[in-house]
Protein backbone atom coordinates (compact mmCIF):
# COMPACT_ATOMS: atom_id res chain seq x y z
CA UNK A 1 0.00 0.00 0.00
CA UNK A 2 1.38 3.43 -0.98
CA UNK A 3 0.75 6.43 1.35
CA UNK A 4 1.72 10.11 1.15
CA UNK A 5 2.97 11.50 4.46
CA UNK A 6 1.33 14.93 4.18
CA UNK A 7 0.20 15.32 7.79
CA UNK A 8 2.11 17.17 10.55
CA UNK A 9 2.66 16.89 14.30
CA UNK A 10 -0.17 18.26 16.37
CA UNK A 11 -2.95 17.19 13.99
CA UNK A 12 -5.73 14.88 15.19
CA UNK A 13 -7.00 12.17 12.86
CA UNK A 14 -9.80 9.66 13.23
CA UNK A 15 -9.93 5.99 12.36
CA UNK A 16 -13.15 3.95 12.38
CA UNK A 17 -15.10 6.85 13.87
CA UNK A 18 -12.80 7.71 16.81
CA UNK A 19 -9.88 10.02 17.45
CA UNK A 20 -6.37 8.69 17.72
CA UNK A 21 -4.79 8.27 21.12
CA UNK A 22 -2.29 10.73 22.61
CA UNK A 23 1.03 10.07 24.28
CA UNK A 24 3.28 12.11 26.52
CA UNK A 25 6.74 13.24 25.41
CA UNK A 26 8.93 14.37 28.30
CA UNK A 27 10.38 17.35 26.39
CA UNK A 28 7.56 18.25 23.98
CA UNK A 29 4.41 17.69 26.05
CA UNK A 30 1.19 16.04 24.82
CA UNK A 31 1.09 15.50 21.05
CA UNK A 32 -1.23 13.74 18.62
CA UNK A 33 0.00 10.89 16.37
CA UNK A 34 -1.59 8.91 13.63
CA UNK A 35 -1.34 5.08 13.80
CA UNK A 36 -0.11 3.33 10.65
CA UNK A 37 -2.39 0.46 9.65
CA UNK A 38 -0.94 -2.79 8.29
CA UNK A 39 -1.63 -2.97 4.56
CA UNK A 40 -2.19 -6.73 4.29
CA UNK A 41 1.31 -7.86 3.19
CA UNK A 42 1.89 -5.86 -0.03
CA UNK A 43 5.48 -4.53 -0.17
CA UNK A 44 6.66 -1.66 -2.42
CA UNK A 45 10.12 -1.97 -3.96
CA UNK A 46 10.30 1.38 -5.76
CA UNK A 47 13.36 2.43 -3.73
CA UNK A 48 15.07 -0.87 -4.51
CA UNK A 49 14.38 -0.29 -8.21
CA UNK A 50 16.06 3.12 -7.96
CA UNK A 51 19.12 1.56 -6.27
CA UNK A 52 19.22 -1.13 -9.00
CA UNK A 53 19.05 1.53 -11.70
CA UNK A 54 22.05 3.40 -10.18
CA UNK A 55 24.07 0.15 -9.87
CA UNK A 56 23.26 -0.90 -13.47
CA UNK A 57 24.31 2.53 -14.82
CA UNK A 58 27.63 2.31 -12.89
CA UNK A 59 28.26 -1.24 -14.21
CA UNK A 60 27.50 -0.16 -17.81
CA UNK A 61 29.95 2.78 -17.50
CA UNK A 62 32.71 0.48 -16.17
CA UNK A 63 32.07 -2.12 -18.92
CA UNK A 64 32.19 0.55 -21.66
CA UNK A 65 35.48 1.91 -20.26
CA UNK A 66 37.03 -1.61 -20.22
CA UNK A 67 35.88 -2.27 -23.81
CA UNK A 68 37.36 1.06 -24.99
CA UNK A 69 40.72 0.22 -23.34
CA UNK A 70 40.77 -3.25 -24.97
CA UNK A 71 39.99 -1.73 -28.41
CA UNK A 72 42.86 0.78 -27.97
CA UNK A 73 45.30 -2.06 -27.06
CA UNK A 74 44.17 -4.10 -30.11
CA UNK A 75 44.66 -1.09 -32.44
CA UNK A 76 48.20 -0.50 -31.04
CA UNK A 77 49.09 -4.21 -31.57
CA UNK A 78 47.79 -4.10 -35.19
CA UNK A 79 49.84 -0.93 -35.93
CA UNK A 80 53.03 -2.57 -34.53
CA UNK A 81 52.45 -5.69 -36.67
CA UNK A 82 51.95 -3.56 -39.81
CA UNK A 83 55.21 -1.66 -39.12
CA UNK A 84 57.13 -4.96 -38.65
CA UNK A 85 55.72 -6.34 -41.93
CA UNK A 86 56.72 -3.17 -43.82
CA UNK A 87 60.28 -3.34 -42.41
CA UNK A 88 60.60 -7.02 -43.43
CA UNK A 89 59.39 -6.24 -46.98
CA UNK A 90 61.90 -3.37 -47.31
CA UNK A 91 64.78 -5.61 -46.13
CA UNK A 92 63.77 -8.31 -48.65
CA UNK A 93 63.70 -5.75 -51.48
CA UNK A 94 67.20 -4.49 -50.54
CA UNK A 95 68.57 -8.07 -50.52
CA UNK A 96 67.04 -8.77 -53.94
CA UNK A 97 68.58 -5.58 -55.40
CA UNK A 98 72.05 -6.51 -54.03
CA UNK A 99 71.80 -10.02 -55.48
CA UNK A 100 70.77 -8.67 -58.91
CA UNK A 101 73.69 -6.20 -58.91
CA UNK A 102 76.16 -8.99 -58.04
CA UNK A 103 74.78 -11.18 -60.85
CA UNK A 104 75.07 -8.34 -63.38
CA UNK A 105 78.70 -7.68 -62.34
CA UNK A 106 79.58 -11.39 -62.70
CA UNK A 107 77.99 -11.54 -66.18
CA UNK A 108 79.86 -8.40 -67.31
CA UNK A 109 83.20 -9.81 -66.08
CA UNK A 110 82.63 -13.15 -67.82
CA UNK A 111 81.63 -11.47 -71.10
CA UNK A 112 84.73 -9.24 -70.94
CA UNK A 113 87.02 -12.26 -70.44
CA UNK A 114 85.37 -13.99 -73.43
CA UNK A 115 85.90 -10.96 -75.66
CA UNK A 116 89.58 -10.76 -74.66
CA UNK A 117 90.06 -14.47 -75.46
CA UNK A 118 88.46 -14.06 -78.89
CA UNK A 119 90.65 -11.04 -79.70
CA UNK A 120 93.79 -12.97 -78.70
CA UNK A 121 92.77 -15.90 -80.92
CA UNK A 122 92.15 -13.63 -83.92
CA UNK A 123 95.53 -11.94 -83.47
CA UNK A 124 97.27 -15.33 -83.36
CA UNK A 125 95.50 -16.45 -86.53
CA UNK A 126 96.59 -13.29 -88.34
CA UNK A 127 100.21 -13.85 -87.24
CA UNK A 128 100.07 -17.46 -88.42
CA UNK A 129 98.68 -16.41 -91.79
CA UNK A 130 101.38 -13.76 -92.21
CA UNK A 131 104.06 -16.29 -91.31
CA UNK A 132 102.64 -18.83 -93.73
CA UNK A 133 102.57 -16.25 -96.51
CA UNK A 134 106.18 -15.26 -95.84
CA UNK A 135 107.28 -18.91 -95.78
CA UNK A 136 105.45 -19.65 -99.02
CA UNK A 137 107.04 -16.66 -100.71
CA UNK A 138 110.52 -17.71 -99.57
CA UNK A 139 109.90 -21.29 -100.63
CA UNK A 140 108.68 -20.16 -104.02
CA UNK A 141 111.76 -18.02 -104.53
CA UNK A 142 114.00 -20.88 -103.49
CA UNK A 143 112.17 -23.25 -105.78
CA UNK A 144 112.45 -20.80 -108.66
CA UNK A 145 116.18 -20.41 -108.05
CA UNK A 146 116.88 -24.09 -107.58
CA UNK A 147 114.42 -25.48 -110.14
CA UNK A 148 116.92 -25.42 -112.89
CA UNK A 149 119.64 -26.97 -110.81
CA UNK A 150 117.93 -29.69 -108.98
CA UNK A 151 114.43 -30.69 -109.96
CA UNK A 152 114.39 -33.42 -107.45
CA UNK A 153 115.29 -31.00 -104.67
CA UNK A 154 112.47 -28.75 -105.77
CA UNK A 155 110.06 -31.62 -105.62
CA UNK A 156 111.26 -32.52 -102.15
CA UNK A 157 111.02 -28.92 -101.03
CA UNK A 158 107.50 -28.71 -102.41
CA UNK A 159 106.57 -31.86 -100.56
CA UNK A 160 108.08 -30.47 -97.36
CA UNK A 161 106.20 -27.21 -97.83
CA UNK A 162 102.95 -29.08 -98.29
CA UNK A 163 103.57 -31.13 -95.18
CA UNK A 164 104.39 -27.99 -93.21
CA UNK A 165 101.23 -26.30 -94.44
CA UNK A 166 99.15 -29.30 -93.49
CA UNK A 167 100.69 -29.42 -90.02
CA UNK A 168 100.11 -25.70 -89.54
CA UNK A 169 96.52 -26.05 -90.62
CA UNK A 170 96.03 -28.92 -88.23
CA UNK A 171 97.56 -26.89 -85.41
CA UNK A 172 95.37 -23.91 -86.27
CA UNK A 173 92.26 -26.08 -86.35
CA UNK A 174 93.19 -27.63 -83.00
CA UNK A 175 93.77 -24.19 -81.46
CA UNK A 176 90.47 -22.84 -82.83
CA UNK A 177 88.56 -25.88 -81.61
CA UNK A 178 90.17 -25.55 -78.18
CA UNK A 179 89.27 -21.87 -77.97
CA UNK A 180 85.70 -22.60 -79.04
CA UNK A 181 85.41 -25.36 -76.43
CA UNK A 182 86.75 -23.02 -73.73
CA UNK A 183 84.29 -20.30 -74.72
CA UNK A 184 81.38 -22.77 -74.74
CA UNK A 185 82.36 -24.11 -71.30
CA UNK A 186 82.61 -20.56 -69.89
CA UNK A 187 79.21 -19.61 -71.32
CA UNK A 188 77.62 -22.79 -69.92
CA UNK A 189 79.13 -22.13 -66.48
CA UNK A 190 77.87 -18.52 -66.53
CA UNK A 191 74.37 -19.64 -67.55
CA UNK A 192 74.30 -22.28 -64.78
CA UNK A 193 75.47 -19.74 -62.18
CA UNK A 194 72.83 -17.21 -63.29
CA UNK A 195 70.08 -19.86 -63.17
CA UNK A 196 71.15 -21.02 -59.71
CA UNK A 197 71.23 -17.44 -58.40
CA UNK A 198 67.77 -16.70 -59.85
CA UNK A 199 66.34 -19.90 -58.35
CA UNK A 200 67.85 -19.08 -54.94
CA UNK A 201 66.42 -15.54 -55.06
CA UNK A 202 62.97 -16.82 -56.03
CA UNK A 203 63.03 -19.42 -53.23
CA UNK A 204 64.09 -16.78 -50.67
CA UNK A 205 61.33 -14.41 -51.80
CA UNK A 206 58.71 -17.18 -51.64
CA UNK A 207 59.85 -18.23 -48.15
CA UNK A 208 59.75 -14.62 -46.90
CA UNK A 209 56.26 -14.09 -48.36
CA UNK A 210 55.01 -17.32 -46.75
CA UNK A 211 56.48 -16.31 -43.38
CA UNK A 212 54.88 -12.86 -43.59
CA UNK A 213 51.48 -14.38 -44.49
CA UNK A 214 51.72 -16.87 -41.60
CA UNK A 215 52.63 -14.06 -39.15
CA UNK A 216 49.70 -11.93 -40.34
CA UNK A 217 47.28 -14.88 -40.04
CA UNK A 218 48.53 -15.68 -36.52
CA UNK A 219 48.14 -12.03 -35.45
CA UNK A 220 44.60 -11.87 -36.88
CA UNK A 221 43.67 -15.11 -35.07
CA UNK A 222 45.11 -13.78 -31.77
CA UNK A 223 43.19 -10.49 -32.17
CA UNK A 224 39.93 -12.39 -32.89
CA UNK A 225 40.47 -14.65 -29.84
CA UNK A 226 41.15 -11.60 -27.61
CA UNK A 227 37.98 -9.86 -28.87
CA UNK A 228 35.91 -13.04 -28.28
CA UNK A 229 37.34 -13.42 -24.75
CA UNK A 230 36.55 -9.76 -23.97
CA UNK A 231 32.97 -10.16 -25.25
CA UNK A 232 32.52 -13.34 -23.17
CA UNK A 233 33.88 -11.59 -20.05
CA UNK A 234 31.53 -8.63 -20.61
CA UNK A 235 28.54 -10.97 -21.05
CA UNK A 236 29.49 -12.92 -17.89
CA UNK A 237 29.83 -9.66 -15.89
CA UNK A 238 26.42 -8.45 -17.12
CA UNK A 239 24.82 -11.82 -16.29
CA UNK A 240 26.41 -11.80 -12.78
CA UNK A 241 25.16 -8.24 -12.17
CA UNK A 242 21.62 -9.18 -13.31
CA UNK A 243 21.66 -12.31 -11.10
CA UNK A 244 22.86 -10.26 -8.08
CA UNK A 245 20.13 -7.66 -8.70
CA UNK A 246 17.45 -10.37 -8.99
CA UNK A 247 18.72 -12.07 -5.79
CA UNK A 248 18.66 -8.71 -3.93
CA UNK A 249 15.09 -8.03 -5.12
CA UNK A 250 13.95 -11.56 -4.17
CA UNK A 251 15.60 -11.28 -0.73
CA UNK A 252 13.92 -7.90 -0.12
CA UNK A 253 10.54 -9.28 -1.22
CA UNK A 254 10.93 -12.44 0.89
CA UNK A 255 12.15 -10.55 3.98
CA UNK A 256 9.36 -7.99 3.55
CA UNK A 257 6.76 -10.74 3.06
CA UNK A 258 7.63 -12.51 6.31
CA UNK A 259 5.83 -9.84 8.31
CA UNK A 260 2.47 -10.32 6.52
CA UNK A 261 -0.68 -11.44 8.27
CA UNK A 262 -3.43 -9.99 10.44
CA UNK A 263 -3.18 -6.56 12.02
CA UNK A 264 -1.78 -6.11 15.52
CA UNK A 265 -3.18 -4.07 18.33
CA UNK A 266 -1.96 -0.67 19.48
CA UNK A 267 0.09 -0.34 22.67
CA UNK A 268 3.44 0.43 24.27
CA UNK A 269 5.03 -2.84 23.07
CA UNK A 270 4.59 -2.18 19.28
CA UNK A 271 7.90 -2.10 17.42
CA UNK A 272 8.58 -0.03 14.25
CA UNK A 273 11.37 -1.08 11.83
CA UNK A 274 11.96 1.92 9.54
CA UNK A 275 14.35 2.04 6.52
CA UNK A 276 15.17 5.28 4.70
CA UNK A 277 16.51 5.81 1.19
CA UNK A 278 16.99 9.47 0.18
CA UNK A 279 13.62 11.13 0.94
CA UNK A 280 11.57 7.90 0.89
CA UNK A 281 10.49 6.05 4.04
CA UNK A 282 10.02 2.25 4.17
CA UNK A 283 8.17 0.82 7.21
CA UNK A 284 8.57 -2.95 7.72
CA UNK A 285 7.10 -5.40 10.31
CA UNK A 286 4.83 -2.93 12.15
CA UNK A 287 1.29 -1.63 12.37
CA UNK A 288 1.74 1.39 14.67
CA UNK A 289 4.55 3.96 15.10
CA UNK A 290 4.92 4.46 18.88
CA UNK A 291 7.89 6.81 19.26
CA UNK A 292 8.23 10.51 18.61
CA UNK A 293 11.40 9.92 16.50
CA UNK A 294 9.67 7.53 14.08
CA UNK A 295 6.60 9.75 13.85
CA UNK A 296 8.74 12.81 13.06
CA UNK A 297 10.71 10.84 10.43
CA UNK A 298 7.48 9.73 8.76
CA UNK A 299 6.30 13.33 8.52
CA UNK A 300 9.65 14.51 7.06
CA UNK A 301 9.79 11.82 4.32
CA UNK A 302 8.59 12.63 0.78
CA UNK A 303 6.93 9.23 0.33
CA UNK A 304 6.14 6.33 2.66
CA UNK A 305 6.02 2.65 1.74
CA UNK A 306 4.28 0.52 4.40
CA UNK A 307 4.43 -3.25 4.76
Amino acid sequence: MYLLCNYYLGQTHTYNGRQTDTYNDRQKGPKQYTPIIRSGGITSILGVVEVVEVVVVDVVVVVVAVVVEVVVVVVVVVVVVVVVVVVVVVVVEVVVVVVVVVVVVVVVVVVGVGVVVVVVVVVKLVVVVVVVVVVVVVVVEVVVVVVVVVVVVVVVVVVVVVVVVVVVEVVVVVVVVGVVVVVVVVVVVVVVVVVVVVVVVVVVVVVVVVVVVVVVVVVVVVVVVVVVVVVVVVVVVVVVVVVVVVVVVVVVVVVGGRGGGGGGGEGENDVAVVYFFKRDCYVLETNVLTTFRDHLAMNMASRVFIR
